[in-house]
């Protein structure tokens, strides 16, 4: 009877492992298909192949490290100072510095206008003030190490392959880290515009959708999260905040019957601040200002205009609750005739709106793909190199093991 058993065991175990090993089979040959799907979308995306030729040129830089700057002078024209032979070294390292700049021993302690040159375009690469002064900002940038920079560039491969669409002749393109939107037509930027973002607590997230419509003279509906943490604590403090900033108070299920704001109880109102609605009239005041432009997404972000113009002189434009501020949204608005030439038929609606201060959506006949991204690493189509900030902090910090950052580095797809 056991051995009748036993036998039996032995049957079902070999089945068990026949199944085990088909499945075990079938799923390596899945996998080798999606590896070589992989490779395939990531060939057909430029920027991909772009930055990844770039990989060995930062693969030799880690192996002899260029050498940082130690003073916390600032450096400009004119200046004569040994810091300004190291400046010149560690800018001929990544080529920013070229030629006899390079070669020639005399003068190497002045800052003249080849470094100064040199410098400015340091700065653009990575997304600072092209000033060609070396100052705070410009010398932590200089002194990020080869190996960090080829981390970055590995951390950035992985989201090129992850980014398809971007192959796709026309979309609109807003790079988080670069603060800037660009619209792309047949593979080039028509149109560069610098941009607001979120603020690092407040995050911009990652989208890629559709634009579908614009708004002019838009009503603000006040998020939750907004009207519970600014407008109900300036509304409490002051009883004529709402009416300077034109914003009125509804119940949220009878959103057409306005409540007067000095009859309601405040203390209910920030705690359950669901239950009413905070929106702002159109108008100079408004903080879409005249124009705002929808795509679907989970998140309720869309691009859309701003009062508050002064604020895209800032090198670093984090000052959003997640949504995208446009410094010239009809300078956007124009250029998007190139990607949807049925807009021109609707310029009359649209003047006819500014003028009268009607709000007034306008449907695209084209849907226009937009894609919000975190890229920290990029190639121009003139094989410029490009590094941003890791404002947002998403990229991983680079190993300080060697063992562990060879493991810890993806293999190029």
């Amino acid at each position: 009877m056991w051995r009748v058993i036993m036998k039996k065991d032995r049957r079902v175990q070999s089945k068990m492992y026949r199944f085990s090993l088909n499945v075990l089979i079938r799923l390596v040959l899945v996998l080798a298909t999606l590896c070589a799907q992989a490779r395939t979308h990531s060939a057909s995306v430029p920027a991909y192949l772009r930055l990844e030729d770039k990989r060995g040129f930062y693969q030799d830089a880690a192996q002899h490290p260029w050498p940082r700057l130690q003073t916390h002078q600032i450096l400009s024209i004119g200046i004569q100072d040994p810091a300004v032979a190291v400046l010149r070294r560690r800018l001929c390292a990544t080529e920013d510095l070229t030629g006899s700049a390079c070669t020639n021993e005399s003068d190497l302690n002045e800052f003249d206008e080849q470094v100064e040159e040199g410098v400015a375009f340091f700065q653009e690469r990575h997304g600072l003030n092209a000033d060609g002064v070396v100052g705070a900002a410009t010398r932590l940038a200089l002194n990020v190490s080869a190996a960090q920079r080829l981390h970055q560039i590995q951390r950035n491969l992985q989201r090129w392959s992850r980014l398809r669409d971007l192959a796709n002749p026309a979309y609109i393109w807003i790079n988080i880290p670069d603060h800037r939107l660009r619209l792309v037509k047949d593979h080039h930027a028509i149109l560069t515009a610098r941009v607001i973002v979120g603020k690092p607590s407040r995050q911009t997230p990652e989208i890629n959708s559709k634009v579908t419509r614009f708004i002019l003279n838009p009503y603000w509906t006040v998020p939750p999260g907004i009207a519970r943490r600014e407008i109900i604590p300036k509304a409490m403090r002051d009883s004529n905040f709402l009416s300077r900033a034109r914003i009125r108070l509804f119940a949220a299920n009878q959103p057409n019957k306005e409540l007067d704001p000095h009859a309601v109880d405040w203390l209910a109102v920030r705690k359950n601040p669901g239950l009413y609605i905070l929106r702002q009239d159109p108008g100079p005041h408004n903080s879409l200002g005249q124009i705002k432009f929808e795509f679907a997404n989970p998140h309720l972000v869309y691009l859309h205009d701003t009062p508050s113009k002064a604020l895209f002189d800032a090198e670093r434009r984090l000052f959003s609750s997640g949504c995208v501020r446009l410094e010239d949204p009809f300078q956007f608005l124009e250029a998007l005739e190139a990607l949807d030439p049925s807009l021109q038929q609707v310029a009359s609606r649209i003047e006819d709106a500014l003028e009268s201060g009607r709000t007034t959506v306008i449907n695209l006949k084209t849907p226009i793909p937009i894609h919000l991204t975190y890229i920290t690493a990029w190639v121009d189509k003139e094989d410029v190199l490009h590094f941003w900030d890791d404002v947002y902090e998403r990229d991983p910090i680079l190993p300080t093991d060697k063992k562990q950052l060879v493991n810890d580095l993806p293999e190029p797809i």
